[in-house]
């Protein structure tokens, strides 16, 4: 599993998922809310890196690659979050892309580069880190 590279971010914004849950409405009408997991889902991560240098684009780039798009998770490394401290965010947690990176190409060799990133919890299906084997075996 690749790491993201090793940047500070110049911004970062971080809205906080939502806990899964199911509504349920009575029948005098009243709605309540049962709560599936202490889990929070779906935390968005948006990193702005400006002025990048050629080297550092093409490692965002080549990591997005190498997570094939938006489907492997990933861990950041402790430049993202430094200097950062929300209550809401697992710095150890996984991560992937929920979109591919854009970049602004400006005079020079360097560029603005923003990273929007959505949080996977590490059991959650689709979070497998490791190869998985599947053996089917039928009725003779």
């Amino acid at each position: 599993m690749a790491l993201f590279p090793a940047l500070a971010p110049s911004t970062r914004t971080f809205t906080p998922g939502s806990h899964p849950f199911t509504a349920y409405t009575s029948m005098s009408g009243q709605q309540s809310r049962v709560r599936h997991s202490s889990i929070t889902l779906s935390g968005q991560l948006d990193l702005t890196f400006i002025r990048l240098s050629p080297a550092d684009r093409q490692a965002i780039e080549d990591h997005y690659r190498g997570q094939f798009g938006e489907f492997v998770p990933f861990y950041l490394p402790a430049q993202t979050f430094s200097g950062f401290t929300p209550l809401d965010v697992d710095p150890s947690g996984l991560w992937r892309y929920s979109q591919p990176p854009e970049f602004e190409d400006h005079c020079g060799p360097t560029a603005t580069a923003t990273v929007k990133l959505i949080s996977v919890p590490g059991g959650a299906a689709g979070a497998q880190l490791e190869s998985v084997t599947v053996s089917i075996t039928t009725a003779s």
